[in-house]
């Protein structure tokens, strides 16, 4: 599943995109580009940082970070998929770098996102010891 958001949308509420269009692609792996971002919008990088902190009132790079703790905090509470393939997914490189950021956004671990507090879940349950019943 890819997520994308139209920064111009945002901004556009506010007048200061220009109706240009900018796709922040949040399932690639590749850094924001403030100054590609603000050249394809048409206006200067302090331009395009000044308008995201008036309309969404944080930076642009912060407003696509929160962006992808998001999906990523989606996905770990609704697939099994590993942290690592979520990363990749939602365009860190590194499954430590959203670690970080979703204990630092959301204050939660990856278990506690996950809804587990008990054994591990990726390992199935298996049969009671003892091998019967109570006797």
């Amino acid at each position: 599943m890819s997520a994308t958001f139209m920064l111009r949308n945002a901004l556009a509420r506010s007048g200061s995109a220009g109706g240009a269009s900018v796709t922040v692609g949040l399932s690639s792996v590749d850094p924001i580009s403030i100054p590609e971002a603000a050249r394809a919008i048409g206006m200067s990088e302090r331009t395009l940082q000044r308008a995201t902190q008036r309309v969404l009132g944080t930076s642009p790079v912060r407003f696509v970070q929160d962006m992808r703790v998001e999906q990523a905090a989606h996905l770990l509470r609704t697939t099994d998929l590993s942290l690592e393939a979520i990363s990749r997914q939602v365009g860190y490189e590194h499954a430590n770098t959203l670690r970080v950021l979703l204990r630092e956004r959301t204050g939660q671990t990856i278990r506690t996102l996950r809804g587990r507090t008990g054994a591990r879940h990726d390992k199935p349950a298996g049969p009671p010891r003892g091998g019967g019943e109570p006797g």
